[in-house]
């Protein structure tokens, strides 16, 4: 019987090595004899936040100044196998918040994706889950001002990609959104159920850049009006590598939405310009785009966003950040028509403790004017401790039954 090289052993021989290379040479090691094998890890962590804001509700008439406390929990999970791989994450946000526990609340997160790679290709499939509030998770990717409530989304999101030559590949994918918002229509918003499909042709045209083709249609559904958004979208883009440290992307578009029950059409541009550059201490990242974006608003948006984004290194162990987001957010439907602006600049300082421990300090200025014309605007500052426990690597093997020695031998 062929002798098997212990785990442990080869672990602490090879501690230098990444843990990608290690796991591929536990999977190589015991393909012969199982009829699977997966080497991965468990990473545990938990932060501590303290928190203040001047403007918590963003109301442009009652400033409400409070403070909180967030601790939050998680685990991250890794599988890798020859063909399977999987990633997974679950975590907690338990808020408490002085003075105000009408505003405590219980978020949690969870996402699971596991891949499966096939001969010219890989198929995906992305779960997620979510509770957390508007006026902070939402906001922060929509750039709507919605009134503060819980939301509950779900979301479903198939994906496959192959090649058919040498230069050229295709994917496809489809993606279902429901979200659901405790306090409803009393606080203005609705829930939704949002249908995406997409359709997609990439060429290799040179060693730096890549065209993209892409097609795809939508359909954004509100029960509790009986409405529903029909929309499809066309996109050609190309993907440049400048050198090994820049990297630009330009895509533009267009849209077609049309409302069931109306003979309504409106259409409207889609773009979407980038820009990534490394020098040897700082990163900085740009993008100016335009996209559709489902929302509790009852209607579709448009979404006009300018983000930049630029990191310091300034010791081993010391870093600095900046980041800018502008939005300029309108309905594109009639039953539900405004306009907002958000904007935010944020700057984070963070210090990597030791190998486990973090602790950051950030601050954020936002400016904002909500659809009936009214300004606001809040600081807000937060001091963070993390610790991050050390990854526990592991392997799962399956006997090959058929292959698998007896017990006489």
């Amino acid at each position: 019987m062929k002798k098997r090289v212990p785990r442990r052993s080869a672990v602490s021989r090879l501690s230098g090595i990444s843990i990608g290379l290690i796991l591929s040479s536990i999977l190589h090691v015991a393909a012969p004899s199982f009829l699977f094998a997966f080497g991965g890890y468990l990473e545990p962590e938990i932060t501590l936040q303290e928190s203040y804001s001047d403007n918590f509700l963003l109301d442009p008439d009652l400033k409400k100044t409070v403070f909180w406390t967030t601790i939050s929990p998680s685990l991250k999970l890794e599988l890798i196998g020859e063909r399977i791989d999987l990633n997974g994450e679950l975590s907690s946000n338990i808020n408490w918040f002085l003075d105000e526990s009408d505003f405590n609340t219980t978020d949690y997160f969870f996402n699971l994706s596991p891949r499966y790679k096939v001969e010219k290709g890989t198929v995906k499939l992305m779960l997620a889950a979510r509770r957390d509030t508007t006026l902070q998770d939402e906001l922060i990717e929509s750039g709507l001002i919605l009134n503060r409530s819980e939301r509950t989304l779900l979301t479903v999101h198939p994906s496959a990609g192959f090649s058919i030559t040498e230069h050229a590949s295709i994917g496809i994918g489809y993606r279902f959104s429901m979200a659901d918002y405790s306090d409803g229509e009393s606080a203005g918003l609705f829930d939704y159920r949002d249908h995406f499909g997409v359709a997609s042709l990439l060429y290799q045209a040179t060693e730096r850049s890549r065209i993209t083709v892409s097609l795809s249609y939508s359909n954004y559904r509100v029960p509790s009006q009986g409405s529903s958004d029909n929309t499809r979208y066309a996109q050609l883009g190309i993907t440049h590598h400048f050198s090994d440290s820049t990297q630009g992307t330009f895509f533009a578009g267009g849209y077609q939405n049309s409302q069931r029950g109306t003979d309504d059409r409106k259409k409207g541009m889609l773009f979407s310009g980038g820009l990534n550059k490394k020098f040897e201490q700082t990163a900085i990242r740009t993008n100016l785009d335009r996209r559709v974006v489902p929302s509790g608003s009852g209607s579709l948006s448009q979404s006009d966003h300018l983000s930049f984004f630029v990191k310091r290194q300034f010791s081993v162990d010391i870093d600095g950040s900046l980041i800018l987001n502008l939005y300029e957010n309108r309905n594109i439907t009639e039953r539900n028509a405004g306009k907002n602006t958000y904007n935010q600049i944020s700057s984070v300082l963070q210090w990597l403790w030791t190998e486990q421990w973090f602790l950051s300090v950030s601050h954020s200025y936002t400016w904002a004017k909500n659809d009936g014309g009214k300004r606001t605007k809040e600081n807000a500052g937060f001091l963070m401790l993390k610790y991050k426990w050390p990854k526990s690597i592991f392997s799962i093997q399956v006997l090959n039954s058929s292959r698998a020695p007896s017990k006489a031998q």
